[in-house]
């Protein structure tokens, strides 16, 4: 896809939430190794865009028979991941619910093992009139 250029409306503080809980989960299940975020936007179609969030860990992965789940209220990677690594498994289902209003998807694919790579793919509306920059504020 084309590299996507001017202003667009989102909603800055799902989007924000969104990230923050991938990135904290990443973080968190990943001890060594590394977390790389990667960002693209690209054009749909004249009035509309995406964007394009992927989050990679070389953490602990999840089994394959709980990334269906993982997205539910209360599912953990694994049964004894609350104990070790605290949490109440609320984060990815929340992360989920506010990608879906946003009209967006999110997906997962894990290793155990390997890692975790989470895609968030949110649609953003171009803005017809270009944005002015914020006027400055001056204290007298």
């Amino acid at each position: 896809a084309e590299q996507a250029r001017g202003d667009y409306w989102l909603d800055p503080l799902r989007l924000r939430q969104v990230v923050h809980n991938v990135l904290g989960n990443a973080l968190k299940f990943t001890r060594q190794g590394a977390v790389v975020v990667k960002v693209e936007v690209s054009d749909d179609s004249p009035d509309s865009s995406r964007v394009r969030i992927g989050i990679m860990d070389s953490g602990v992965g999840i089994e394959p028979a709980r990334q269906q789940q993982i997205f539910q209220p209360f599912t953990q990677a694994a049964d004894d991941t609350a104990a070790h690594y605290g949490g109440s498994g609320l984060g990815l289902s929340i992360t989920r619910q506010l990608v879906e209003l946003m009209k967006g998807d999110i997906s997962l694919h894990s290793e155990p093992g390997t890692g975790t790579r989470v895609t968030i793919d949110v649609p953003l509306a171009r803005v017809k009139e270009p944005l002015s920059p914020p006027a400055e504020v001056v204290d007298t």
